[in-house]
């Protein structure tokens, strides 16, 4: 084993790199953001095939294409609102989604109001416009 091979945590039934080793008896081995010390004993090599094959498949699944997602508000309260709005705004980002569907009601339109005053505060919104054929939704663009 050498650094920056992929390995099999036997104990976790986790994949990881290794990033170091300590002494000769334990490797510090990179888990996705985190770093843990396992012992050498705990730790099978894996060939190069089967890792490629692993982490394609990961990838698709922890990154599925969408353009577009849903966040519904009803009955929530306007700080409640911009809270699951902040939320959704950073996971679109995160996931390449470039328009969200909120879905704030008509009712008071508080809630709406909400909703506008900090879409349009933000500076990762391109745009927010309400949709045409339902007054109760409103339609962010990132």
């Amino acid at each position: 084993m050498k650094i920056g091979d992929a390995v099999r945590i036997k104990s976790l039934k986790k994949k990881g790199v290794i990033l170091s080793f300590i002494k000769d008896t334990s490797a510090m081995i990179s888990l996705g953001s985190v770093s843990i010390k396992i012992p050498l004993t705990d730790l099978e090599l894996l060939d190069a095939k089967s890792n490629k094959k692993g982490k394609k498949r990961k990838l698709k699944e922890a990154f599925p294409y969408k353009k577009t997602t849903s966040l519904d508000l009803h009955g929530s309260t306007q700080s409640e609102a911009k809270a699951r709005l902040e939320k959704c705004i950073n996971d679109s980002i995160l996931q390449n989604i470039d328009q969200i569907e909120v879905i704030h009601g008509k009712g008071s339109g508080k809630v709406k109001q909400a909703v506008w005053k900090l879409a349009e505060a933000l500076d990762v919104i391109k745009s927010i416009r309400e949709d045409t054929s339902n007054p109760g939704v409103s339609w962010i663009y990132l």
